[in-house]
């Protein structure tokens, strides 16, 4: 109250009245913004005008300072009025991202330095041992430029209308061919561990939308659909391979043609979907149907190509060994302890959910009860069986989860993997996998075989496709055309296996196993089998600079013109419902007034409202 007194004797605008009114002196005149005050109550030369008694002074605006750091140093050479406008513009917000970006950088950088400097003695400092893992030839800073050159290829190549793989394929080509001295520190083990990673990632995507309902409707036409296109496609490569390669085996040959043989999920699955969504072929089921033999067939080309891996290393045939890992392997490994401990895996994780609704945490707990499952098959030699273990997790949960928490409690899940998928699982396999390819292993004729494999491959897929849909009578020849088109496009399996056979040769080589070693009487050809191992790596990269962009531009633009509108149809089966108007008695005082005739059922629940212009009434139903 002496505050106020005293602030009101000061100034001399203010009653007593006014200031036993006011409680609230700060909010009364706003000294912080108007400036009318300091903190200490004692009155600037602000308002020099006279004002009328009980009246505020008018206070002139004053422009409003600069806190921003940048716009400060701007400032200083720009003037302020040019800074705002600059930092308002687009130009001004990129320097923004690309300032914050750097300064970012710099800081991982520093705390990797400072957190794993190696404790290396003087004379030890050039040896390979003592490399720092945050400096040029160091693990970390290897995977930060892999992570960074990638991302930024790809957003370079989005922005000009092309797949962002394509950046990140060449990327990853140039750091390695171009740049000299680059990714030294990524051995072949961690570019294998990485890359199984990136396929957990996938299988567990294509399991979380795997719905068994819609298989069970059409279970064996989709099982069909996705098996028999697949095994065509791949039995075309093998036999190729064989005859353009004469001296690579039966075995590398099939894992070539089931490496290539599967459909890329992340570029038909989007397509697909909105498809759906705009009811394009969904009366006869097309969309969906696709969607879930998609993500059969990307199963049977994993699964089959870890079968034909086993024979690649075994250097001979025989009918033991077919039996063996025909049965054991595939069967029994596989399918019964893969897919039931998958399915347990699965229980689990719903179970786990219970205790949290943080999807954060949810999606913690279900990827890393994935990578749990997946090296842990790895560890005790069945990794067949681990890549379909996840699979089935994924699948045991979406179909543990009613309709409502499929939307409140998978979904938000799902962003957050398919997230994590394009903004770090795609860009370390595709980097990873363009810095695979030595461009001093490549020759025109390796080319040209790789590409000539390519196409002929997915002329016996379609023909294959082509025949197996004769299956679905009631698609006709533009439904046809369209899943042919839909079922050609490669890029995250193939990423995902193309180098696991060049790998393999490299891991088993640096461990000294005598049968890779080139010097050692036991090595069965170990030049031919690296050969093999690349003509694998070639002809996959090229599968995917040849179909994810052309297929998905076919998809998106032939789709809408090769599957029918069903939404026009069901608005066209809508007819009009004539109701009666109520009858109006009469005017006699000797009638009696009827009971009006009661109006039909209309045939759904929302109706129009009566015009009253006319004589009749028409209800829409809509």
């Amino acid at each position: 109250m002496r505050r106020r007194q005293m602030v009101s004797k000061i100034t001399g605008v203010l009653s007593d009245q006014d200031i036993g009114n006011c409680t609230n002196l700060e909010a009364l005149f706003a000294y912080d913004r108007i400036n009318t005050f300091d903190i200490f109550g004692n009155a600037r030369a602000a308002a020099e005008k006279q004002t009328a008694p009980g009246q505020l002074p008018e206070i002139p605006e004053q422009p409003e300072k600069i806190v921003d750091p940048l716009a400060k140093i701007l400032s200083m050479a720009m003037g302020e009025a040019k800074t705002q406008k600059f930092l308002l513009s687009s130009t001004g917000r990129i320097v923004k991202m690309i300032t914050v970006s750097l300064t970012m950088l710099a800081l991982v950088l520093s705390v990797a330095y400072c957190m794993l400097k190696p404790k290396c003695s003087p004379q030890d400092i050039l040896d390979d041992d003592c490399i720092h893992p945050g400096l040029p030839g160091g693990v970390v800073f290897d995977l930060l430029e892999v992570l960074i050159c990638g991302f930024v290829g790809g957003k370079i190549m989005d922005r000009i209308g092309l797949p962002a793989l394509f950046g990140q394929l060449l990327a990853g080509f140039l750091l390695k061919n171009v740049v000299p001295d680059q990714l030294n520190g990524l051995s072949a083990g961690l570019n294998s561990m990485l890359r199984s990673v990136a396929l957990a990632i996938i299988m567990l995507r294509a399991g979380l939308g795997l719905d068994l309902a819609i298989l069970r409707k059409s279970s064996v036409g989709a099982m069909i659909l996705a098996t028999c296109p697949c095994i065509g496609e791949a039995v075309t490569i093998a036999i190729l391979s064989h005859i353009i390669f004469p001296n690579m085996s039966w075995p590398f040959c099939f894992m070539l043609g089931f490496c290539i043989a599967d459909v890329s999920p992340a570029v038909t699955t989007p397509i697909l979907l909105d498809l759906n969504i705009q009811k394009r072929g969904t009366k006869k089921g097309i969309p969906t149907i696709l969607l879930a033999a998609g993500s059969v067939n990307s199963v049977i080309a994993i699964v089959f190509y870890k079968i034909t891996e086993e024979f690649a290393w075994e250097g001979s045939i025989s009918p033991e060994n077919i039996v063996q890992i025909v049965a054991v392997k595939f069967f029994l490994q596989v399918f019964g302890i893969g897919g039931l401990a998958g399915w347990a895996m699965g229980k689990i994780v719903r179970f786990l959910w219970c205790f949290t609704e943080d999807r954060v945490t949810r999606f913690c707990i279900m990827f890393f009860m994935a990578m749990l499952t997946l090296f842990g098959f790895k560890q005790i030699g069945m990794s067949g069986g681990g890549t379909l273990a996840v699979l089935m997790m994924g699948t045991s949960i979406h179909n543990s989860l009613t309709s409502e928490e499929i939307f409140t409690v998978e979904m938000p899940i799902a962003t957050i993997l398919g997230f994590a998928w394009s903004n770090i699982g795609a860009v370390l396999l595709f980097t990873l996998l363009g810095s695979s390819l030595d461009a001093a292993k490549l020759s025109a004729s390796l080319i040209g075989y790789a590409v000539v494999l390519v196409i002929l491959g997915l002329v016996g897929r379609s023909l294959t496709l082509f025949f197996t849909l004769f299956l679905f009578p009631q698609w006709g020849f533009k439904e046809k055309l369209f899943s042919m088109l839909s079922w050609c496009p490669k890029a995250t399996v193939q990423a995902a296996l193309a180098t696991a056979a060049l790998d393999h040769i490299t891991i088993q080589t640096q461990k000294g196993v005598p049968a890779f070693q080139s010097g050692d009487p036991a090595a069965h050809e170990l030049d031919q089998l690296t050969e093999n191992a690349m003509v694998i790596l070639t002809t996959a990269i090229l599968s995917i600079i040849m179909t994810a962009p052309l297929f998905a531009v076919l998809m998106l633009q032939c789709g809408p013109r090769l599957l029918d509108d069903d939404s026009t149809e069901a608005k066209s089966e809508v007819k009009p419902v004539v109701k009666p108007l109520p009858v109006v008695p009469t005017k006699q005082a000797a009638a009696p007034a009827p009971a009006p005739v009661p109006a039909p059922a209309p045939a759904s629940a929302e109706a129009s409202a009566p015009d009253s212009s006319t004589e009749d009434t028409v209800v829409l139903t809509v």
